[in-house]
């Protein structure tokens, strides 16, 4: 228990100074040039496990596996070989379009192009290094991590923003996201320094059916949630943009708040389910999990917004024009993120199917509000209900099936 209080408060340190990060460069940078840095942001993230093709998705439940079966050896070999793949695709689509960008004479787009294909590789580099460190009965080592990454990218990315603005923004965290993957792969040497020698393993360099299935769903997912700037882009105003990425931004500490116990509690489920408890304790711990995470990501918002009315902060109201018509559906989108815990029940169980067809729904009432906004008949309070109300069709779809689960 010590253990996992630590962990929730390294992590919570790693949050904080993510969100601290955001809010200086929402200051420092223009509304309008903030809304773009948001939107190549999630870009870059989109796209990072992309190149995975399901590998990185399939660490989730495959290192929790091989802990509980006795196979933690195999574990850093796996993890080694799902990055190099991973970075040497993310590598050779980056080195394609930055050269192109160049050699039209694209320059500023093309060091774009550049610190987006590192941040993407770092992001994937962390994720999967992330899989292995929290994979056996301690977290400390990804907590620790974590808050050496905030703690490092948070200087560099401001310096950067104050002299070169938005693209020393970008490059900041470029810098920091590799700085990250590099300092958890030195600290999974330390758990794994005891371990006997995997041997001459081969690991495949295709995902299975289950991890494919997984991936598909985490990519429709995440196009709802990283796509929704670019998307706002096409029929919003620059400010408008701006005003909708800052909101995200609080959005996003509370959804960063809710991987953060999944961190914990993800594995456990794994754990839970291979290792035979009984399947309604498993069902009751999930929905009391999961109505907790739902309750504290609407106070927290809650505290956020008046915390935001403190006299050093107050001033981002007005510059981000923020009223409650916007606040309300951002609290209620935040509290929706315990889908992300959801996942991790199905992928227990090996109902990756369903993430997959939840997903679906979330992406199908995305493209229908897509449609409406370019359309130019949904204004941005619309705009963000209706994300809101597509993450709540995911929802509805993984609790019906959690619900209904069986052994078999």
């Amino acid at each position: 228990m010590k253990a996992n209080r630590l962990f929730f408060l390294l992590m919570a340190g790693s949050s904080a100074l993510g969100l601290a990060r955001a809010f200086v460069l929402a200051g420092l940078l223009t509304t309008e040039d903030f809304g773009r840095y948001a939107i190549l942001m999630a870009i870059a993230l989109f796209l990072s496990p992309l190149a995975g093709l399901g590998l990185i998705e399939e660490t989730r439940k495959l290192f929790p596996r091989f802990f509980v079966d006795g196979r933690s050896a195999e574990i850093v070999g796996r993890a080694d070989h799902v990055t190099r793949l991973v970075g040497l695709r993310i590598a050779a689509l980056g080195a394609i379009a930055t050269i192109a960008l160049a050699v039209a004479g694209w320059f500023w787009w093309a060091s774009v192009s550049a610190a987006m294909t590192l941040i993407a590789f770092g992001n994937a580099w962390s994720s999967i290094m992330a899989s292995a460190l929290r994979a056996g009965t301690t977290t400390l080592p990804l907590g620790v991590t974590s808050l050496l990454r905030a703690s490092i990218t948070l200087p560099l990315t401001v310096f950067a923003a104050v002299h070169f603005g938005l693209i020393g923004a970008l490059w900041g965290e470029a810098i920091g996201a590799i700085c990250g993957g590099a300092i958890m792969r030195a600290a999974l040497r330390r758990p794994s320094a005891d371990a006997s020698p995997a041997g001459a393993e081969s690991h495949s360099s295709r995902a299975s059916h289950a991890g494919m299935l997984v991936f598909l769903g985490s990519a429709l997912v995440s196009a709802p949630f990283y796509l929704n700037r670019p998307v706002a882009a096409l029929a919003l105003s620059a400010a408008e943009v701006g005003t909708l990425s800052f909101l995200l931004v609080l959005v996003g500490a509370l959804q960063t708040t809710i991987a953060i116990c999944d961190q914990v509690v993800g594995p456990r489920l794994v754990h839970w389910q291979h290792g035979g408890m009984n399947l309604a304790r498993q069902k009751r711990r999930f929905f009391l999990i999961v109505t907790a995470l739902a309750a504290i990501s609407l106070a927290a918002f809650v505290a956020m917004w008046i915390g935001m009315h403190v006299p050093l902060i107050a001033p981002m109201i007005d510059k981000y024009a923020l009223t409650e018509s916007v606040i309300v559906p951002a609290a209620v989108l935040a509290a929706l993120n315990i889908t992300s815990t959801a996942d991790w029940m199905l992928q227990a169980h090996d109902r990756e199917r369903i993430i997959t067809i939840a997903a679906a729904g979330n992406l199908t009432a995305f493209g229908v509000l897509t449609i409406l906004i370019i359309a130019g008949t949904v204004e941005m309070e619309a705009y963000i209900w209706g994300l809101a109300g597509a993450k709540l069709c995911q929802l509805i779809v993984q609790l019906a099936a959690i619900n209904t689960l069986t052994d078999r």
